[in-house]
């Protein structure tokens, strides 16, 4: 196993670059449909550099994992192995909004303008922050940009 100290961001192209050897990626996928095409469900990080650049590729076929749509098909006869699984995706429960959250968030929103652009990366506290900012109307017309998929609530 090697530590690779890199932005997030920059993991896919270090993996194109062949700079990375991968000798297994181990990738979780949907079953396939009818044409023999998985999803790489929520997994689209990383999952399709590795499978191009590992010498062997294992296909992790959970019943469990959402089908996406997007750049998220790959074909069976891309997988070396495949296995079964039913293993429920990962979710992560959010804390209880304190009244700390509740003032750092009003702070927050009382800077963002109608028709500002955010980018920022995904963590508990900024979950927090969009269930509890005040003004939620102005949403529709700011824009958000995120690697990450978009929380329901």
């Amino acid at each position: 196993m090697d530590l690779i100290p890199a932005f997030y961001s920059e993991i896919p192209r270090i993996i194109k670059s062949g700079k990375l050897d991968i000798d297994v990626a181990l990738i979780q996928i949907t079953p396939p449909d009818d044409n023999g095409y998985c999803s790489l469900g929520v997994a689209v990080d990383v999952a399709r550099e590795a499978i191009e650049r590992a010498s062997l590729v294992v296909g992790e076929i959970n019943t469990a994992m959402p089908f996406t749509y997007g750049d998220t098909f790959v074909s069976i006869d891309d997988f070396d192995l495949l296995v079964q699984s039913k293993r429920e995706p990962v979710v992560y429960d959010l804390p209880d909004v304190t009244l700390t959250i509740d003032q750092v968030a009003a702070n927050v929103a009382s800077v963002i303008k109608d028709g500002d652009c955010l980018s920022f990366r995904w963590d508990r506290c900024l979950m927090l922050w969009f269930r509890t900012w005040p003004g939620k109307r102005i949403w529709a017309s700011i824009r958000f940009f995120s690697r990450m998929p978009w929380p329901s609530w």
